[in-house]
């Protein structure tokens, strides 16, 4: 799913128009593979203010000058709201108990990227199991328990 809404938003970059914004959320040896080589290069964030060439005194001039201004903003907040409703959907649909080794105090989850999300996910949870493993991991979770053992101790188990 989140792959699939990546690739819904299209992007200014070569590799974006037809993979939109998936380079936000897969690694990039993956993004260049399914983009046959083709880098994704994210937009640069615009200077602050808008600032004409010396001399420019032409209205056809001001006036380039003025929508390439305009369009470099319009991609570079697309490509930052992207990557927050990317995030958002991450965040709503994964336990924080798996994630919160990204959290911060302060900023929470706000500095963290979908793709260094998804890269902690893959890397802490991205596993293959056998038959034993399962076999092994059942008969773990249905040790005996007694009531001297703590509460707290019975739900770790079950949760380990």
């Amino acid at each position: 799913m989140l792959n699939t809404n990546a690739l819904a938003i299209p992007s200014s970059s070569e590799g974006g128009r037809i993979l939109g914004h998936l380079a936000l959320v897969i690694p990039e040896d993956q993004y260049t593979n399914v983009s046959e080589d083709v880098a994704f290069i994210p937009p640069a964030r615009p200077e602050a203010n808008l600032t004409h060439e010396a001399g420019a005194t032409g209205g056809a001039q001001i006036t380039e000058t003025n929508r390439l201004f305009r369009l470099a903003q319009n991609q570079f907040n697309l490509l930052i709201n992207t990557s927050q409703a990317l995030q958002n959907l991450i965040l709503s649909n994964i336990p924080h108990q798996y994630i919160d080794p990204l959290r911060h105090h302060i900023t929470q989850f706000n500095t963290v990227t979908p793709l260094e999300l998804m890269t902690h996910l893959w890397a802490q949870y991205h596993g293959k199991f056998s038959a034993k493993d399962l076999t092994s991991n059942w008969a773990r979770m249905n040790a005996q328990w007694t009531p001297p053992t703590t509460l707290e101790n019975l739900f770790k188990q079950l949760l380990d």
